[in-house]
């Protein structure tokens, strides 16, 4: 077999005009892998970050200018290779682009454990697709081909940004179809969520929201 490749063949780095205008982080971003390519839109560097090393949003202190800095982002291998080498190449971008320089250690963090009522847990649809979606469907949102391990990794971004990881303990596996009601209309889920994201006294826990749903 081919040795792996230590960096993309071509690589383009730009600011986003309209990310940087007053875009904020998780909002409109794109991320598009082939064999042979990753396209990323809008997406600030903690994104990147966080994709190249594989990392939840909890596992990554750093400066928080990385998560209001937008970019797009076109690189391309020489030849079709793994995900896992796509991402290899991106760290070594991030290095010789960005002058990023990681240090891992280990944490102790308080967690939520996500679980399933046994009477819910049957009712769960079964999802055709493949690939993972969230929209906002007036007071609701909407996933679509979600696993358990891709809710409790979203979790801990925005728009629920929760201060702590999820553990999934549904003992659900496969990909599922569902809704989860946050309020009456898009007024009161914009309301929601931005007291959510400041803490304020009062609003709605996404806690909440999960237990009722």
């Amino acid at each position: 077999s081919a040795a792996p490749q230590s960096e993309f063949a071509v690589a383009s780095v730009r600011p986003n005009a309209i990310g940087n205008s007053g875009g904020k982080e998780g909002v409109d971003e794109k991320i598009t892998v082939t064999p042979a390519s990753v396209i990323l839109s809008n997406v600030t560097l903690r994104s990147l970050i966080r994709w190249a090393y594989e990392l939840s949003d909890y596992q990554l202190s750093a400066p928080s200018w990385i998560a209001y800095q937008h970019y797009d982002i076109s690189a391309k291998a020489s030849n079709e290779v793994p995900p896992h080498e796509l991402r290899l190449m991106m760290r070594k971008l991030l290095a010789d682009r960005f002058h990023l320089e990681i240090r891992s250690e280990l944490k102790e963090l308080p967690t939520y454990e996500m679980t399933a009522q046994p009477k819910k847990r049957d009712k769960m649809k079964p999802s055709t697709g493949t690939d993972p979606s969230m929209k906002f469907a007036e007071g609701t949102l909407e996933f679509h081909a979600y696993s358990m391990a891709d809710l409790a990794d979203r979790l801990a971004t925005r728009p629920f940004k929760l201060d702590r990881p999820v553990i999934d303990k549904t003992g659900l596996v496969g990909r599922y179809d569902f809704t989860l009601a946050i309020a009456d209309d898009v007024r009161g889920m914009k309301l929601a969520f931005e007291g959510m994201e400041q803490n304020n006294p009062g609003s709605p826990s996404i806690l909440t929201s999960f237990a009722t749903s």
